[in-house]
């Protein structure tokens, strides 16, 4: 057993304490198939619903990385693909669905763990902080997330 939890982390570069591993082609089919499948239930038990998907937002800065977000160059660069990947897949599932996208990932854009006006919080507990989830959005991304929705409700 501990061989092979030291061949697992030397084959997977550690990050704050967790590895940051790309999920292979299986697990991006399940998430996807999950996904599809939220849609056909909303489509069967509400055939008139107006369903929208709203995908992630961004939390891992695009270049320059910070202290708040102890990753390595690799890990950030493999958690930047997955962030990629999931909104292909989410925008995917919602064309295919006829349902309606929010794009948080968008909406977030400059708004990663490292800006000064971050909506995903970091690793690191920010000093004062009555509560903590690392790398979760923050008040201000649900905030602008609901605004988005209510717009994307208004254009009924």
């Amino acid at each position: 057993m501990c061989e092979r939890l030291r061949a697992y982390a030397r084959d997977h570069p550690q990050t704050a304490g967790s590895p940051v591993v790309s999920p292979d082609e299986a697990a991006w089919a399940k998430v996807e198939h999950g996904l599809d499948e939220i849609a056909k239930q909303v489509r069967q038990r509400a055939p008139q619903a107006r369903l929208i998907f709203v995908d992630y937002i961004r939390v891992v800065p695009p270049s320059e990385l910070c202290p708040t977000v102890p990753l390595s160059d690799q890990a950030a660069e493999r958690s930047r693909a997955i962030a990629s990947r999931l909104e292909q897949v989410t925008a995917a599932v919602a064309h295919r669905a006829g349902a309606e996208l929010v794009k948080a990932s968008e909406l977030s854009r400059g708004h990663d763990a490292c800006a000064e006006n971050n909506w995903a919080t970091g690793f690191i507990k920010d000093p004062g902080a009555s509560s903590f989830a690392p790398y979760h959005p923050t008040l201000p991304a649900m905030t602008a997330i609901a605004d988005a929705l209510d717009r994307k409700i208004g254009e009924f």
